[in-house]
């Protein structure tokens, strides 16, 4: 993860995204032991190595969560 606000992110990526993209992106501890869904995000725009997503839906107690997790450098696994 490159960055994190309330509105979205920036990640580096392992695969390639499309700018348009719509996802559920969940991310998990480096433990494992917890996780966050965004219910759905948006790729803002993308690179081979870089993109940006928008947040569009996401429960409240997972935004609040969200921040905390990042901290700990979550991993985030993709479904699309």
């Amino acid at each position: 993860m490159i960055d994190v606000t309330p509105r979205g992110c920036g990640l580096r990526l392992t695969k390639p995204l499309r700018r348009g993209q719509y996802l559920t992106l969940t991310v998990y501890s480096d433990d494992g032991t917890a996780s966050v869904i965004c219910d759905l995000v948006r790729v803002q725009w993308a690179n081979a190595e870089r993109a940006g997503v928008a947040f569009l839906s996401m429960s409240r107690e997972n935004e609040l969560r969200l921040p905390r997790l990042c901290g700990d450098r979550g991993i985030f696994v993709f479904e699309g």
